[in-house]
């Protein structure tokens, strides 16, 4: 990489700009910093912007300031960007950004490891502008509906080790659970530190290399662009360019001013301007001596990071022991969404009509087929290649099923899951070749007739529409419109639609603009600007939810609708207990007996459509499902007595989160359900007769 030409901003956020003065010092010192070395400096004062309030709505600043990242990384064309929170320093600028940025070209997202204690550190990062890097930014958002009720939580530092196992090393996700398991029952730092250190050990088993290949790089203690400058009591030697924790009201407790002023970068700074950089002199020391502080407090921390994985050790033990002795998976049923797609519709004015995209319309791209082969390698990750494999190591017709609505984008999308389910089941197909494989799955997909399809499509339902202008009238309708009139006006003007209010669909404009721009970083019409795409979000996610019957009120007779892929999970549900319970014996049983797994590949409506009928809908972070969002249902004997427990999967860099605690009707926070609860539960959103409550012969 020619690192003269690549283009670097520094980021510096904020909550409140009445509280700079605890980081005045810090966050000056950074802008001077990045007008003495010519580099792009973008300040934030999130209490100022109250679009990205909207946009970022978390309640913990420390979450939510990476959200406004991945907006500012979607509108800014930088390659890299190195974020900092408020308080961060620069100690010498003498040293450049650029020696810290990746050589091997696969690398997006660094970060450093902290003196302090044994955490990937979380209030600062360099990041390749990628879609890899939007996506691992999103997944740290979406921890904090995750963690907001843990105790102990660490806030975002607690859950970057999380992100980063679950996001770059999934194959440690089932011992990371038992990490979590301290985590998030914790309620002492000891609790938080025996999880980090979790977490660091696990890491630590990937070489360096793999993780570069991966996409992301750690900088071990010492070597990163920034440290913890009160380990060394604020001296610093030339190796150094960042401090943290510069904050006034720590100043002569924690850390000493090492310049002669605290308003030495209060004005503005010129190019090359050094010499803002005046130090008290007995500061500067040469680096040997910041190693020898540095060996000794990484000496102290080291024990302790030795005595954490013993204490860990132990309760690794003990909860294998337990799992090993009590619980028994039965049966998996899960239903996902297709992959990346191409947009299914444009309208007349759009600049971006004629662009070549790689496929026709609506169908799966090849980044599409690619983020189902890694949902498939997931599978196979959770249910072949663990300690106690579930499903037989080579596809077997008896143990699973796959199952597909009649479209290609999800046809395509099932077979591209089943080549990293079970990738030694394949053989040579020239026709793949766009999908950047000449491979093909001879694992059979079942495709049912849309007509039909009541539990992958819900096709045409006379009396889901005639319920559903009852569930929301005109005055509904019109209130919704009035309160987005000005974007709703703007959009059918420059679209040259016709919309009003009874029959406005913002879901395929937003859709279109979504993927031109979001996920395909292609120039827009000026008009959709951010403000713009987050009201036709809402928009769409209003109209989503007024189809599951969970706008207000929530109606269960809407949600109804939806109930036919639960009713036939929970038949199987119900056969499979039978017949284990019988020792699978009569002809009943010669199908469910052997079968272990049955998938559904379909659409978003299908995902959402059963997340609605279990009352979890609301629990899904932003309530919009992404490519290859995947719910699933696992049946499980513990202790003899039968049980579900829900898995959410939310985006392709996820790991199986579990979501039976959103289930209504299920015990509060559990992991489990006892069968008899969630068959009790679920019977109100359960169709006696489909076809006969569409309305259809």
């Amino acid at each position: 990489m020619d690192f003269a030409q690549v283009s670097i901003a520094i980021v510096v956020m904020v909550l409140d700009e009445e509280n700079n003065e605890n980081y005045r010092l810090a966050v000056n010192s950074i802008r001077c910093y990045a007008e003495v070395q010519n580099y792009t400096y973008i300040y934030i004062d999130y209490s100022k912007n109250e679009t990205l309030q909207r946009m970022c709505p978390q309640k913990d600043f420390l979450f939510a300031r990476h959200c406004v990242m991945i907006d500012l990384m979607k509108r800014e064309q930088f390659e890299f960007f190195l974020f900092f929170g408020a308080d961060n320093g620069v100690i010498n600028p003498l040293r450049r950004i650029e020696e810290y940025l990746p050589v091997n070209p696969f690398v997006n997202i660094l970060f450093y490891q902290r003196f302090y204690n044994d955490e990937i550190m979380a209030d600062s990062y360099l990041i390749r502008n990628t879609q890899q890097s939007l996506d691992f930014l999103q997944l740290w958002v979406d921890y904090y509906d995750r963690t907001k009720n843990f105790e102990c939580s660490g806030t975002d530092n607690g859950a970057i080790q999380s992100v980063v196992i679950e996001f770059f090393a999934p194959e440690f996700n089932a011992s990371m659970a038992i990490c979590k398991r301290e985590w998030s029952r914790g309620s002492k730092y000891a609790h938080l530190f025996r999880y980090e250190a979790c977490a660091q050990y696990l890491l630590s088993l990937l070489p360096e290399s793999e993780l570069n290949k991966r996409g992301f790089h750690l900088f071990q203690k010492g070597q990163g662009w920034s440290r913890d400058g009160w380990v060394t009591a604020t001296k610093w030697c030339q190796r150094d360019l960042f401090f943290h924790g510069w904050k006034k009201e720590k100043l002569g407790s924690e850390w000493e001013l090492p310049f002669s002023s605290w308003n030495r970068f209060d004005q503005k700074c010129e190019k090359g301007e050094f010499s803002r950089w005046r130090y008290r002199s007995e500061f500067k020391v040469p680096c040997l001596e910041i190693d020898f502080r540095l060996h000794q407090y990484f000496s102290e921390k080291r024990l302790l990071y030795y005595k954490a994985l013993q204490e860990i050790l132990l309760i690794f033990a003990n909860v294998v022991s337990i799992l090993l002795a009590e619980d028994q998976l039965l049966l998996v049923q899960t239903v996902w969404r297709h992959g990346d797609r191409t947009p299914v519709w444009s309208y007349p004015s759009d600049p971006l009509k004629d662009y070549k995209w790689p496929v026709k319309p609506g169908e799966l791209t090849p980044r599409g087929f690619d983020q189902q082969r890694h949902l498939g390698a997931a599978f196979r990750e959770r249910y072949i290649n663990g300690p106690e494999p579930f499903l037989s190591s080579v596809y077997s017709p008896k143990e699973v099923f796959i199952r597909s609505t009649n479209v290609s984008r999800t046809i395509a999308s099932a077979k591209a899951n089943m080549l990293g389910f079970f990738p030694n089941d394949i053989e040579a197909d020239l026709t793949m070749n766009l999908m950047g494989t000449n491979e093909k799955t001879t694992i059979p997909i079942h495709v049912n007739n849309l007509d039909t399809d009541f539990a992958g499509f819900v096709p045409l339902c006379p009396n889901f529409e005639r319920d559903l202008k009852n569930y929301l009238p005109i005055t509904d309708l019109q209130k919704v419109y009035q309160n987005h009139k000005a974007v709703i006006d703007l959009v059918v003007q420059k679209t040259g639609i016709s919309m009003d209010f009874e029959t406005f669909e913002p879901y395929m404009v937003y859709d279109l603009l979504h993927i031109q721009r979001e996920i395909y970083h292609l120039r827009t019409p000026d008009w959709a600007t951010p403000q713009v795409m987050y009201e036709l979000k809402q928009l769409t996610i209003w109209k989503i939810d007024s189809y599951l019957g969970y706008a207000d009120p929530p109606s269960v007779n809407i949600t109804r609708y939806r109930g036919e892929i639960l009713k036939e999970m929970l038949d199987r549900m119900q056969q499979k207990i039978t017949c284990h319970q019988n020792g699978n014996k009569g002809a009943q049983c010669a199908t469910i007996g052997d079968l272990k797994f049955y998938a559904y590949s379909a659409h978003d409506i299908t995902v959402a459509g059963l997340l609605a009928t279990l009352g979890s809908y609301m629990a899904v972070p932003g309530r919009f499902l992404r490519y290859t969002v995947c719910a699933t249902l696992e049946l499980w004997l513990r202790d003899g007595k039968p049980y579900v427990k829900v898995l959410l999967r939310p985006t392709r860099w996820s790991s199986f989160h579990t979501f039976t605690q959103f289930t209504t009707g299920c015990p509060p926070g559990a992991e489990f359900c006892p069968f008899d609860i969630f068959l009790q539960r679920s019977a109100p959103y359960l169709p006696a007769d489909i076809k006969k409550d569409c309305g259809v012969s």
